[in-house]
């Protein structure tokens, strides 16, 4: 939100509005592009990168169990399962492959539609 010219919020407030109004309405819109952006990288990343993952969370199969126990991550379930000699595990792997790539591109449609030009 500090990206946004500090005259945007001048100008409102300059236009009698107050300072919750002129963020509101002028300084979170103008924003919008830049936050969708950024949590749109932040998801990719989380979702595509292992290291980070084996080194900060480790690894279980059992999702969340608690803030300092090993979580759950889509990569490295796809890393084991291709890794696998058994057919089964191995189109498990590619069908959450498929999984990551999906929800990826339906986020990246979803940040297009969200910060287009609407004028």
């Amino acid at each position: 939100m500090k990206a946004v010219a500090p005259e945007l919020r001048e100008a409102a407030i300059a236009i009698g509005a107050s300072p919750i109004q002129a963020t509101t309405l002028m300084i979170i819109p103008a924003a919008t592009p830049a936050i969708v952006t950024g949590l749109v990288l932040a998801i990719a990343r989380a979702t595509g990168e292992t290291a980070p993952l084996l080194f900060t969370a480790l690894f279980s199969q059992y999702g969340f169990n608690g803030l300092w126990k090993p979580v759950a991550s889509m990569s490295v379930l796809i890393y084991n399962f291709a890794l696998s000699p058994y057919p089964n595990d191995q189109a498990l792997a590619w069908t959450a492959a498929l999984v990551v790539v999906t929800l990826i591109l339906s986020i990246s449609i979803a940040a297009r539609f969200l910060t287009r030009d609407r004028f």
